[in-house]
């Protein structure tokens, strides 16, 4: 796999059925890779083989899938077939290729809208403006590498720009050289369906294929309290410690204002409490002073808002 990530996904408790694992290990590219040179196998010297049956049939939208835009065609490829969408005779869709960050297209005369993002940044801020309303998708895919797996952290490492394109165009020309460039059109997926999974979208493939996710965090509790008082109108503080705010000094803050409010005697006036993450992680260090919330905060800064509530309490 390109994903180091598909080693902790493989080990999730629901792929385990009757203790037994449904994937036994995870190697990476560059773990294969690896292993093949210690091996000392000459791959230019190597006799030419069909690849194994079922695994190894795969439609052009298969091939595709490892580039950013790849899901979002190979899904318009079954969805042109199946619900009469009009697309390009090739069904080459150029507005989801690319290295921008973010690419929209629209289709089927306006009334299908799509959005392929990259990057995590990127698919943040593509988050903030569906849900406050500013944008809406029919189709939003969503990979975290840049440029999708070419660029996974298990891929041989590249370092430039270049590298990547290449392997993005490579990706491409196969599915061009493919037989076959709908993942309907193979016949080992139509056997599948039709001896077990009986028809898309039914209680077996969903039981079988499909898995869901939720929020995880490290740790359960939204906030740690560190300080007491008995004031009725405290202001509350919140300085986030997670990873990366506190490799941006976080700590160090949330330590001094401990200290400061101690040492002036203002147990009474100030809630302060470690928090976990605030989701907003390439801002940090992150802290909420009363309803201010500072992103990138300084400690001189942060020294300076707590003097003004605490002046603000005492008259």
């Amino acid at each position: 796999m390109p994903c180091t990530a598909k080693k902790y996904e493989c080990k999730r408790p629901e792929f385990t059925h009757e203790g037994t694992p449904d994937v036994d290990i995870v190697l990476t590219t560059q773990e294969i890779g690896r292993m093949i040179k210690e091996a000392g196998i000459d791959f230019d010297a190597l006799e030419p083989e069909s690849m194994d049956l079922p695994m190894g049939f795969a439609t052009g939208a298969g091939m595709i899938f490892g580039n950013s835009g790849g899901v979002s065609e190979a899904v318009l490829r079954y969805a042109a077939d199946k619900f009469n969408i009009p697309v390009p005779e090739n069904i080459v869709l150029q507005e989801v290729r690319g290295t921008s960050g973010l690419r929209e297209a629209t289709l089927a005369d306006g009334n299908l809208k799509m959005a392929v993002v990259h990057g995590l940044k990127n698919a943040q801020e593509l988050c903030d403006k569906i849900q406050s309303g500013e944008a809406e998708y029919d189709i939003v895919e969503v990979m975290a590498c840049p440029g999708g797996c070419v660029g996974g952290a298990g891929q041989p490492i590249i370092s430039t720009q270049k590298q990547r394109t290449s392997r993005t165009s490579s990706l491409y020309h196969a599915d061009k050289t493919m037989p076959m460039h709908r993942a309907q059109d193979n016949p080992f997926i139509g056997e599948l369906y039709e001896a077990l999974l009986e028809k898309p979208n039914s209680h077996k493939a969903h039981q079988l294929l499909h898995t869901a996710y939720k929020h995880r965090k490290r740790i359960d509790d939204d906030e740690l309290t560190l300080s007491s008082g008995e004031g009725t109108d405290r202001c509350k503080i919140r300085v986030c410690v997670g990873t990366s705010c506190y490799l941006r000094g976080s700590q160090d803050i949330l330590a001094k204002t401990l200290q400061m409010v101690e040492e002036n005697a203002w147990g009474n006036y100030f809630d302060i409490a470690a928090t976990f993450c605030s989701e907003k992680c390439d801002k940090g260090p992150n802290v909420a002073v009363g309803d201010a919330v500072i992103h990138r905060a300084e400690l001189a800064q942060i020294k300076d808002l707590i003097s003004k509530e605490a002046e603000r309490r005492i008259k």
